[in-house]
């Protein structure tokens, strides 16, 4: 809304933001929530948009779905091309991801069809693509990344989650040595690295587990909620140079508390593999989570 643009201006060296302008509702029709203020200010600030684009409901059959039906898709495609026109954003960034294996070679063709209507005015296309879970150098998993890596301007890499919430063991949310790992993996599969973006998180997890070890929470919270929360009670942080970030483990309340805290630090270390790699830049995700003046101390 027109107050968090505003409080914008206090990023330092913040080049491009992706507000969720863009979705597609439960009858498949395209909804667009812009408003002309919000993308003046922006620009006035230097600031480029990405309307970020999603599926409301985007459950896997869903996206199967939409992906399935060409004229809809088309319909779709061309509405995206105009509204980006009328609105002046500068960019899509295209954010579906539960999208079946099945649907690889649908999914490729959208984004294809998709590209070459936007190259026309030279609108920049970006899309946010998580790691690989199927492996096997991206021959089965549901994102083609040398189609991709050809016909998108730039690549997200979501460098989360490590570990999700639903997993039965805790563990960081991102970490040095698995960013490095999925970068490199993308790069090897099709991937330009001067494409790519560092897609980070501004947020970690506290697991709780009961006494028999079972996880009964593990809430998503800011890195910098956090950090303030084991300083303020005095637990003992302990740095892992392979992971980049701070470990601690404590008992309270008849629960065992697990964190894995990334600091200012790790983000500096996490974004030393930019020039490492030859990578286009890095993201946050996302800015709500992150106030102006941790951001200004990283960037």
């Amino acid at each position: 809304n027109n107050s968090s643009t505003q409080d914008l201006s206090a990023y330092h060296n913040l080049k491009v933001v992706s507000p969720a302008l863009v979705s597609i509702n439960n009858q498949y029709n395209l909804q667009v929530n812009s408003n002309p203020s919000l993308i003046n200010t922006m620009h006035t600030q230097d600031k480029k948009i990405w309307a970020r684009f999603i599926i409301n409901n985007d459950t896997k059959s869903n996206v199967h779905t939409f992906l399935s039906n060409p004229s809809k898709t088309q319909e779709i495609i061309k509405k995206i091309y105009q509204v980006s026109l009328n609105n002046q954003w500068d960019g899509i960034n295209l954010d579906i991801e539960n999208v079946r294996s099945q649907d690889r070679d649908l999914f490729s063709q959208f984004v294809k069809s998709l590209s070459n209507l936007l190259n026309q005015s030279k609108i920049v296309l970006s899309i946010d693509l998580p790691p690989d879970s199927k492996g096997s150098n991206n021959k089965y998993g549901p994102f083609d990344h040398k189609i991709i890596g050809n016909y998108c301007d730039y690549i997200i890499f979501m460098g989360y989650d490590q570990h999700w919430s639903t997993d039965p063991v805790p563990g960081p949310v991102t970490s040095l040595s698995w960013l490095k790992e999925n970068v490199q993996e993308f790069t090897k599969t099709g991937i330009p690295p001067q494409k790519m973006i560092l897609g980070l998180p501004a947020y970690t997890r506290v697991w709780q587990q009961d006494n028999s070890g079972k996880i009964v929470k593990k809430p998503a919270t800011s890195v910098q909620y956090v950090e303030d929360l084991v300083t303020q009670n005095h637990r003992n942080l302990n740095w892992n140079s392979t992971l980049g970030e701070y470990y601690t483990s404590y008992t309270a309340n008849n629960r065992v508390y697990q964190v894995w805290l990334p600091t200012v630090t790790s983000f500096k270390e996490y974004l030393d593999l930019i020039p490492q790699y030859h990578l286009a830049g890095s993201a946050i995700w996302s800015l709500d989570l992150m106030s102006a003046s941790y951001w200004n101390q990283i960037f």
